[in-house]
């Protein structure tokens, strides 16, 4: 699945390649990683995404990427990259965990940016225990 910038974010995303002065984040962002079966698309918002939670999804958080940690790509300068995020999870008795995709929110996490589902999603964590890893990019076509 390709990354989908909702047109809820695609505002803030455009003030962040500016460097808008009235723009108040300091352009850290977060990523998330959801767990319904959901595909993201232009109208998709904050609600549309289950998050993963610590109580339940034993050992998630959300992650930080902080503007300052971004790279070009060494082979395409259109492409920016984050390094790898990885997210071990302990094991859960007699459940398993279906990761479908990841969001990225604004540092106040009441702004979705961008999200993508995993094309072979989900990933399912057993109940032995696993991990999700990511890496972040983003890339103008």
């Amino acid at each position: 699945m390709a990354l989908v910038v909702p047109a809820a974010g695609e505002a803030e995303m455009l003030e962040r390649i500016v460097g808008n002065p009235t723009q108040t984040t300091n352009g850290d962002v977060h990523i998330h990683l959801y767990k319904n079966n959901y595909t993201p698309v232009e109208g998709s918002v904050l609600g549309d995404f289950t998050e993963l939670v610590d109580a339940t999804d034993q050992n998630y958080a959300l992650k930080p990427l902080t503007a300052a940690s971004w790279s070009p790509s060494s082979s395409n300068p259109t492409v920016m990259e984050y390094t790898q995020q990885t997210w071990t999870f302990l094991g859960i008795p007699d459940n398993f965990i279906p990761v479908y995709g990841y969001f990225v929110t604004a540092d106040n996490d009441t702004t979705l940016l961008w999200a993508e589902r995993f094309t072979d999603a989900p990933y399912n964590i057993p109940e032995t225990g696993g991990s999700v890893s990511i890496t972040p990019k983003l890339e103008l076509a």
